[in-house]
This record gives C-alpha cells, structure tokens and sequence, in this order.
C-alpha cells in the first residue's frame, strides 16, 4: 500500500486532533522575547566594550600628548615672546636630539644633564612664579636668559661630543 493512498482513506482517523494555537502562540512569542533579550544583553555588552575602549584610548592619548606637547609660557602675555620662546624651545629638542644620537654616555663630558635639570627646575619655578604672580618684567628676562644658558650649554656639550670623537679618530689613524 502505498503512503498518499492510505492518507486518502485514513483522512477522518488522522485529523481528529486539532492543535492548541494558544499554547503554540505562547512558545512562539517566548522564544522571540527570549531572542530580544539576548539581543539586548549583547547590545548593551558592546555599548560598554566601547566606552570602555573609547576611555582607554583618550586617557593614552590625552597622556601622550600632554608630555609631548610644547607648553609654551609667554603664550597670554605677548605673541612675539611666545614665538621666540616656541625657536629657543625647537633648538632646544634639536640640540637634545643631537646630544642623544651623538653621544652613548654622557660621563665622559665635562658638563652634563644634572646642569640640565637645574636649568630646567629653575625654569619650573619661574614658570609657577609667573603663574601665581602674573607678567613681570624682571621674571619674563630671566626666564628668557635661563633658556638661552640652556641653549649655550646644550652647545657646548655638543662642542665636548665632537671634539672626543675627533680625538678617537685621531687615535684611530694614528
């Protein structure tokens, strides 16, 4: 017997049961808002990986940028001490950079970074000094003779550099 031709006469047997749209209706709404919440948690998981990832990244950036941004301190008080303060600032990384790639250790000059970093803790002082005390003549004057003493020395270290690797040279050929 073939299964179409057993359904045919079957029919009125087979179909007695009718199904329970209610219940039926009830587990297909229950899995859709079971979806909608899980697609909620996800939503909201990936909301908070951004911000998370998004405070990260500002916080470095904000870090990064502030240590290798150039304070300039004349900016409020007079643009053109502000731009000679921006060239005495630029030879200064220049003159850094130099010192940096030239020499591999800095016991062997006569001058050295801890004249540097009393230049530069001089200079943070005057810079809270104007701060907290405002435009002064006498103070801008020193600030801008601390940064050309700064410039001389950086130079003059320069000129020790130079002149111990023309001395190794001059070993060397000898």
């Amino acid at each position: 017997m073939n299964l179409e031709t057993y359904i045919r006469n079957n029919r009125a047997k087979l179909d007695v049961d009718k199904p329970d749209e209610e219940y039926l209706w009830a587990g297909i709404s229950q899995a859709m808002h079971g979806s909608q919440k899980r697609n909620h948690i996800i939503l909201w998981r990936s909301i908070a990986a951004a911000s998370v990832i998004l405070l990260v990244s500002m916080a470095v950036i904000f870090y990064y940028s502030d240590r290798n941004k150039q304070q300039l301190i004349f900016v409020n008080i007079d643009p053109k001490l502000a731009n000679q303060e921006a060239q005495f600032k630029n030879q200064i990384d220049n003159y850094s950079k130099l010192i940096k790639q030239a020499s591999n250790s800095n016991e062997t000059l006569a001058t050295g970074s801890s004249e540097i970093q009393y230049l530069d803790d001089l200079i943070a002082h005057y810079f809270e000094d104007l701060k907290e005390k405002g435009p002064n003549p006498k103070l801008i004057n020193s600030l801008m003779d601390l940064y050309r003493k700064k410039i001389m020395l950086l130079e003059r270290m320069l000129n020790e550099i130079e002149k111990n690797q023309n001395y190794e040279k001059h070993i060397i050929n000898i």
